[in-house]
């Protein structure tokens, strides 16, 4: 696909402010939407049309993306968007939902005629703004081929994963991930402070170990300062994307012990009001960060 499309974005949160003015900015007529008008006031600014209502945004578009915050805006606007689209029409959504709500949309979906592409994200806000993110893409393949360009302008990385939803699971497995290493680097750092380790010095030595991969290196510089805001990724959202993997081991039988314990850490944190924090603020929680505040004994 190299022609400018008239495009619709329904969602302009924190990834989806940053996705779409990219599509905006690569000459696609990219009208968005958000229930939130703050959000939909700065749209303007950022090359799109903003867009008074889902209809509005939606009429008549032969591509439509959306980028959600949970499985209940999805089903919604995937119902609308049922209506809404012309068919033969396709349906991009890029957020992280659970791979049963998805398949059901799928089902409604193409029941309208309409082809649906799963295409979760991995990477924070600064990834998105840049187009550097790693998108997972399952579903019909002639939709994928179709709009392979409009993804290669959000991610440096795009993977094709098959018919279904594959990459729904795949989003969930790279979180595990994540969330792993974010548990372990917060028990690790707590254990080298209460062993008498200097904390710059620790972070610096981490930095340049075998256990310096990317993530780590990511949130060495908000680990110096001990500056948990703006958060690149916040708490409630890893908070909700280990529900979701947690809902999925248990219907495929899979024991993810690991995985239970931080999602129950990610849970005090969100019970604690800290939600909007950066997920490398777990460590906080762990009680490193006042050994750091006090000072060695």
């Amino acid at each position: 696909m190299t022609e400018r499309l008239d495009i619709a974005w329904v969602g302009l949160g924190e990834m989806g402010s940053r996705m779409a003015p990219r599509l905006a900015a690569a000459g696609h007529r990219t009208t968005a939407f958000d229930v939130n008008p703050a959000a939909l006031g700065s749209a303007a600014s950022s090359g799109l049309v903003p867009a008074s209502s889902l209809a509005q945004a939606l009429d008549g578009k032969q591509v439509a993306f959306s980028m959600l915050p949970h499985d209940g805006a999805l089903l919604e606007i995937a119902s609308d968007a049922c209506d809404m689209l012309i068919e033969g029409a396709v349906f991009i959504d890029m957020s992280t939902v659970s791979p049963r709500v998805s398949a059901k949309i799928a089902c409604d979906l193409a029941a309208r005629g309409i082809s649906y592409l799963r295409a979760p994200v991995s990477g924070s806000t600064a990834l998105a703004e840049a187009g550097k993110l790693t998108v997972m893409v399952s579903g019909p393949q002639a939709a994928f081929d179709h709009c392979r360009s409009l993804l290669d302008v959000l991610g440096r990385s795009v993977h094709y994963l098959g018919g279904a939803d594959e990459a729904r699971t795949a989003k969930l497995v790279i979180n595990t991930v994540v969330a792993g290493l974010n548990q372990s680097l917060a028990e690790a750092l707590d254990l080298g402070r209460r062993g008498g380790l200097d904390w710059a010095d620790m972070l610096e030595m981490l930095g340049q170990s075998a256990a310096a991969c990317p993530y780590v290196c990511s949130k060495l510089d908000k680990l110096k300062r001990r500056e948990w805001l703006p958060a690149a990724a916040t708490i409630n959202l890893l908070a909700k994307d280990v529900r979701l993997i947690l809902d999925l081991a248990r219907e495929t039988g899979t024991y993810m012990p690991a995985t239970t314990t931080a999602g129950s850490v990610l849970s005090a944190m969100e019970g604690r009001g800290c939600g909007a924090l950066d997920i490398c603020s777990v460590v906080s929680f762990m009680g490193a960060m006042d050994e750091v505040e006090r000072g060695p004994d």
